[in-house]
């Protein structure tokens, strides 16, 4: 038995650094000692029956190994038997009831623990003693605060001073493998506050000691109330306890020590490498100031005001990409949440508020939340120092700051960031300049930050909500600039991307987002109010980087082929955080962009075998490729024709003209050499009346162009326009007919135009009309408009000009009349006229047939038409959005055009003035969205922007379009 109690006792352990913390033995130890064996021949040494000695074994092993170890260490092991004795049979363990109190002794082991005087007998004073030995304070993360006996022991294996100051030292511990929770890490920070029993200070009274309780308890609610949030850029509180009278906390280790020593070194942490990651790493930060100033827990259905009341670079920790606030010492946490202020304790450093003590007296004055926002300002700029300048910068800023003040000390000299409550610094204000000038945009950025917060008046200040908004800006610009020198670098010679359509594309789409998002301060501040849109926008841009890197690096591979899949989804990705508004503007840009670009030589490697052709890249490679064919087809030399059809296998429908003032009939199509079994195709059929001059080389041109644009619905439908079936020519009468056929839909018998429709419903409810036509609501006309405005600003992004928009050229199809008028589906036609917007493109003028609707067009062209020198202005986009803009008003009055304009020629005064008095009364009917959307079509100055008219559209006319016309009507519409 001695051998084994020797065993034991070499078992123990004493905490390294530790003066009078006493042994303890690890239970891990413990455990591996008393194995089945050891304690069966244990057992057999004492004087315990052997019918007794197998389940007094059980009980040992199931839970009792700490307390046979105490009694084989006291001499006494077979009192064993005893304590499962008085040993509760529940849940809990044997050794669950240690430590044994005198009457626990005295109740377990009656006489046998007492000499005939009364007096405990060594052995069991020493069991009192020695049995906190096998017991070491197990930690629980999380745990209500302990108030610990003097006899307990500490499991630290190691204890290494870290620091400290006036009020308590900071240890870094190493915990045994004792019973901890699973989830704490070995090595953690012990906090040590206020030993008064060692105090050598007679100053450290009753008092005295009683304000340090007072402290501790301040730190310790607002360490638990933190706790609960679990915020991870917040000082978690893993355990407290008071321990032969010093308070303590632990907290886990920072593994990068704090801001301060990351300051004072000019070599970097591998996480804190790039300046976004100590941008983002702030973010984090500030969002960890957020939560204390403006502390809100619905499930506990508490909100409180707190200040830290000592910000500065020692109480901001690293660990790894994070900083971690801690040291909430001074800190205060209220329940009254209005304005927050309280007198100004003690702080040290150059990080103090102006409003905290007059330099002069050294009064202290009333502090609040401002004040740790004047310090957290002057952290932000030391930090920008030390990224631009690095330690050396520091050292030279701080010199820059000293300013000398009259105190009524004498003269004093300071190193903050302010020179008196009332002065700047002017070192500050150089320096901030400086940084200003020659900075990068997220520099720029930081620095009208800090100015913002080193306001002198804690007023004027932002709260750190505010300032939360403008560090996410900052840190989601500047891994945004470190993307534009991933994609720099990825088009560089070096690499073949830039010879890829889907690479451009979505290069183009990133620098189309970042001048619509980043460049634009309005929408950047908006898109990160959200902490969460942040959070996914800065994720995605560093993997857009990463995934840009690992493209670099497998291109060196010899046999790579490069796939852009991925990059693609991050990029529409990326795109999708935006607001739907900006969304829309950001591809409408980029369509623009890409369709103006001469993508010919680019190839395509990874186009998606089923293209959807709806939002995002997709769409973009879409249109590019009608684009090109459009192309293709504009050329001279072009092979390809549209179908020439027999005028026999045409007959025209009795009464088939849809219109008087239309050049479209309703036929029947059956190809002469078909099967007998096979029907006639219903078809529309559009006359075009060209001049006796003409070449036949020039007709060829026209429909071979029309071909392809007039074929785009069988690639999407976005565009409204009827399939070409071909065409006929009749020569001697120098006129074309195209034959369109009927939309895809087995029960489209009927044909009605927009300008019909005026007619046969009412746009109102009377309730005194004995009408009996239909209403149109006004849900159905928003709608309308949106698909025509949209439609025709499809045609614009792939370089087509249409030419003849008005409401007779605005078609439904319906299985009949009464079906027709729910407008569901809206068909552009009248594209005779039109053409590609080139200038080497053969522009058609209005013939005799189409001069009753030449009121559509725009003044300017008409004027032009009539013009007897032959002066003729080319027809551009804009006209194209004025003639929508006319049809956007009849759509508002239910009105054919001429009936409001009294049959009115709108190129002269009267007729001008008619219709702007209906464009000004426009907004009480439809309202002023529909109302701005009407001003802007026809306001061809306002969509030029400061243009002249021949400036490329693409620069000024279509991004307008899209935001005083689109948006507008999309608004309307949704």
């Amino acid at each position: 038995m001695d051998t084994l109690r020797d065993k034991i006792h070499s078992l123990r352990s004493t905490t390294t650094g530790a003066e009078d913390d006493g042994h303890f033995i690890e239970f891990t130890s413990l455990d591996n000692l008393l194995t089945d064996d050891v304690i069966e021949t244990a057992l057999q040494d004492t004087s315990i029956e052997s019918f007794r000695r197998e389940g007094i074994k059980k009980v040992i092993l199931a839970g009792g190994k700490q307390t046979f170890a105490t009694l084989i260490s006291v001499g006494r092991p077979e009192l064993i038997y005893n304590c499962i004795e008085h040993y509760d049979t529940g849940k809990d363990r044997l050794d669950s009831k240690l430590p044994l109190s005198v009457t626990d002794i005295d109740n377990i082991f009656g006489a046998k623990a007492r000499e005939p005087g009364g007096k405990l007998e060594e052995w069991a004073k020493q069991l009192e003693e020695d049995q906190y030995e096998y017991i070491p304070l197990s930690f629980q993360r999380g745990a209500t605060h302990r108030v610990l006996r003097d006899r307990v022991r500490l499991p630290f294996k190691s204890k290494q001073r870290l620091g400290g100051g006036g009020f308590g030292i900071v240890y870094k511990v190493t915990l045994s493998d004792n019973d901890h929770d699973a989830q704490l890490d070995k090595v953690l920070v012990l906090k040590e506050l206020g030993n008064m029993r060692k105090s050598k200070s007679s100053a450290r009274t009753a008092e005295a000691k009683k304000a340090m309780d007072a402290m501790f308890r301040e730190e310790q609610r607002c360490l638990e109330i933190l706790r609960i949030i679990k915020h991870p850029n917040i000082l978690e509180l893993l355990f407290s306890y008071t321990h032969k009278e010093k308070n303590c906390f632990l907290f886990p280790l920072a593994k990068g020590g704090d801001l301060q020593d990351f300051l004072d070194n000019d070599t970097r942490p591998v996480d804190m490498a790039t300046d976004e990651a100590v941008y983002h790493a702030f973010c984090g930060l500030s969002s960890a100031l957020e939560s204390l100033h403006s502390y809100i827990h619905q499930g506990l259905k508490l909100e409180m005001v707190g200040c830290h009341h000592d910000l500065k670079p020692k109480n901001i920790l690293v660990d790894g990409p994070r900083f971690i606030l801690s040291d909430f010492g001074l800190s205060q946490m209220r329940s009254d949440l209005k304005d927050y202020k309280s007198m100004y304790q003690s702080g040290e450093g150059f990080y103090i508020a102006p409003e905290c003590e007059d330099l002069s007296t050294f009064q202290k004055l009333e502090v609040g939340r401002p004040s740790d926002i004047w310090s957290f300002g002057c952290i932000l700029a030391n930090t920008l120092v030390y990224l631009k300048e690095g330690t050396a910068g520091l050292k030279s800023f701080e010199k820059a700051r000293k300013i000398e003040i009259q105190t009524n000390y004498g003269p004093a000299t300071f190193s903050m960031f302010h020179a008196g409550r009332e002065n700047e610094n002017p070192g500050v204000a150089q320096k901030l300049s400086e940084l200003e000038t020659g900075g990068s945009r997220s520099e720029k950025l930081l620095v009208q930050c800090v100015r913002d917060m080193l306001k002198l008046k804690p007023g004027e200040r932002p709260p750190i909500e505010k300032c939360s908004q403008a560090l996410r800006c900052v840190a989601t610009s500047a891994i945004a600039e470190s993307v534009d020198q991933a994609w720099a670098d990825t088009s560089s010679d070096d690499y073949h991307f830039k010879d890829h359509l889907e690479y451009q594309v979505e290069k183009v789409n990133f620098e189309t987002w970042s001048k619509t998002v980043i460049n634009t301060p309005g929408v950047l501040k908006d898109l990160m109010q959200s902490e969460l849109t942040f959070k996914e926008t800065y994720s995605t841009l560093g993997k857009i980087k990463a995934e840009l890197r690992s493209l670099e690096q497998k291109a060196k591979e010899d046999t790579w082929f490069p796939l852009f899949v991925q990059l693609r989804h991050l990029v529409n990705q990326l795109l999708s955080y935006a607001p739907k508004d900006v969304q829309r503007r950001i591809h409408s840009l980029v369509e623009s962009a890409i369709l103006q670009s001469d993508t010919r030589s680019l190839r395509l490697s990874d186009l998606p075998a089923q293209n959807t052709g709806t939002v995002g890249s997709d769409r973009i490679l879409m249109l590019a490729a009608i684009k090109h064919m459009n192309s293709l087809a504009s050329a001279r030399d072009s092979e390809r024709t549209i179908a020439q059809i027999p005028k026999e296998d045409i007959t025209l429908k009795e009464n088939g003209s849809i219109s008087v003032f239309s050049t479209f009939y309703l036929a029947e199509y059956r190809p002469s050499d078909a099967a007998e079994e096979t029907q006639s195709e219903q078809v529309l059929i559009e006359d075009l009346i060209y001049d006796k001059e003409w070449q036949d080389e020039d007709g060829k041109q026209l429909f071979e162009r029309m071909e392809n644009v007039l074929r785009i619905p069988d690639t999407t439908n976005e565009f409204k326009a009827l399939q070409c079936r071909g065409y006929c020519h009749d020569q001697s009468g120098h006129r074309f007919a195209l034959l369109y056929r009927f939309p895809n839909e087995p029960n489209y018998q009927f044909v009605e135009q927009l300008n019909k429709l005026y007619d046969k419903t009412r746009p109102v409810i009377d309730p005194f009309s004995k009408s009996k036509q239909a209403v149109v609501s006004l849900e159905h006309r928003f709608q309308l408009a949106n698909k025509l405005a949209e439609s025709i600003f499809e045609f614009h992004k792939i370089g087509w000009l249409h030419k003849a928009i008005s409401s007779y050229n605005v078609v439904f199809f319906a299985k009949d009349e009464r079906h027709a008028r729910k407008m569901e589906s809206p068909y552009l036609t009248g594209f005779s006229h039109s053409r590609p917007d080139q200038v080497n493109q053969i522009s058609v003028v209005g013939s005799d047939m189409d001069e009753k609707l030449n009121a559509y067009h725009h003044p300017d062209y008409q004027r032009s038409l009539l013009d007897p020198t032959n002066n003729r202005v080319r027809y551009r986009a804009e006209f194209d959005y004025y003639s929508l803009g006319l049809v956007l008003l009849e759509i508002a009055y239910w009105t054919p055009l001429q009936r409001l304009l009294n049959r009115k020629d709108i190129t002269t005064r009267e007729g001008e003035k008619l219709l702007m008095y209906y464009v000004a009364y426009l907004s009480g009917p439809m309202g002023a969205s529909y109302a701005s959307a009407v001003k802007a079509c026809l306001d061809s100055k306002a969509l030029r922007g400061d243009a002249e008219p021949t400036l490329d559209k693409a620069d000024c006319v279509e991004p307008n379009f899209e935001r005083y016309v689109l948006e507008k009507l999309r608004v309307c519409s949704a």
